[in-house]
């Protein structure tokens, strides 16, 4: 499950190289840390793609996406070179009304801060590492190879919901309509309320919960 989830990453990635975003409001770079803001007129689906680290996504008001990134090398082997954390950035790209936002050393320790205002899809793909999103009534994608998810949304716009975990716990809170299902080492659970959105949490390896409020 998770060679699948790297190959397809891989391929993302390879295609954004090919189709840059064109308007990028601001950037600013440091030491280890970069920051870009974006101006989301017409940006219909957000796509973060990361291969090792943290995602910490906080829904704001506004039509500007605001993002930062630090990154922390994990280590180096004896035939690699370690990266310089100075020279690091993300891959920023546009496909039509989508905006895509990937990196993809996997000996580097990316963690995203995300302040991202309401958009009507996010999809946000990880690797390794630990997803914390707090998100409004968007539709909501969150595939993790090996971590935990925690997701916080508004009960009121909640659709669909489903979590799973190939192993670990997968959780639906704040609400009675949950039919989970364990088996052995995995476990997945649904709730279909009265709202439109529809949120989707995956892990391969770890603990997922949907907290709704």
């Amino acid at each position: 499950m998770t060679i699948n989830r790297l190959a397809s990453y891989a391929a993302i990635t390879a295609f954004a190289a090919l189709v840059p975003f064109s308007f990028v409001a601001s950037a600013q770079a440091a030491d280890g840390k970069v920051s870009h803001t974006f101006d989301l007129g017409g940006i219909e689906n957000v796509v973060i793609n990361n291969a090792v680290g943290e995602i910490k996504l906080r829904t704001i008001e506004g039509t500007e996406a605001q993002v930062t990134v630090e990154f922390e090398v994990k280590g180096r082997g004896f035939f690699r070179r370690k990266p310089d954390v100075s020279e690091q950035d993300i891959e920023i790209w546009q496909r039509g009304d989508t905006l895509s936002l990937g990196y993809k050393e996997n000996n580097v320790n990316a963690v995203w801060t995300i302040r991202l205002p309401a958009v009507p899809a996010i999809e946000l793909q990880q690797g390794v590492g630990a997803i914390d999103a707090v998100i409004g009534a968007s539709n909501f994608i969150a595939d993790l190879g090996v971590g935990d998810i925690k997701v916080t949304a508004p009960r009121d716009s909640a659709g669909q919901v489903d979590v799973s975990s190939g192993v670990g716990a997968a959780r639906i809170t704040g609400t009675d309509k949950v039919d989970s299902r364990r088996r052995v080492v995995s476990e997945s659970a649904e709730a279909t309320l009265t709202g439109h959105a529809k949120i989707e949490a995956t892990v391969g390896v770890g603990d997922v919960e949907v907290k709704l409020r």
